[in-house]
């Protein structure tokens, strides 16, 4: 061996036993240490986990359309309702006619 690589490798040896030697005294008192040191180590893993998986919750838009309450309280399915309502091929989801929803109501679906 060439004489930088032995001294490389006596300096590496020396600075793990220290480090073994720091870890014997602590440990020796108390095992408390170690789990704050996997708390504080784990900690940054987790919150970035939430903050990987956000944009599943946060981006998604569900599917919906406008609320036609008058249809509703006549007992119409959300079928019936988005049929008579909107167009199939609207852009938007809260698009909706501006027709006598009430007057739809009170005859029924398959009148109207």
């Amino acid at each position: 061996m060439k004489k930088k690589e032995f001294e490389r490798m006596l300096m590496m040896e020396r600075e793990s036993s220290a480090v073994e030697a720091a870890l014997d005294r602590v440990g020796s008192r108390s095992s408390w240490w170690l789990w704050g040191v996997f708390a504080l180590t784990t900690l940054p893993g987790a919150f970035n986990a939430m903050h990987i998986m956000s944009y599943v919750f946060l981006t998604t838009v569900p599917t919906h359309w406008c609320q036609v309450s008058e249809l509703q309280a006549a007992g119409w399915n959300q079928q019936e309702i988005r049929t008579v309502s909107a167009p199939l091929a609207s852009e938007s989801n809260c698009f909706k006619y501006d027709w006598n929803y009430t007057l739809f109501a009170s005859i029924g679906y398959n009148e109207t």
